[in-house]
């Protein structure tokens, strides 16, 4: 993530190349794919948890 938050910042300096930007919205469109599958599991495994 701190390499993330490094590059989002030179990017926003111009200090990357021009193919930064598409590489960064590529990582940060996979990790909250990634996100959203692993709490979709958490959440389906604490509604089983709850059945009675």
């Amino acid at each position: 993530m701190t390499e993330l938050c490094f590059l989002s910042d030179r990017i926003s300096r111009g200090l990357v190349g021009h193919d930064a930007p598409r590489w960064h919205a590529e990582i940060m469109h996979e990790l909250a794919d990634a996100r959203t599958r692993a709490l979709g599991g958490a959440e389906m495994v604490s509604a089983e948890v709850a059945r009675p």
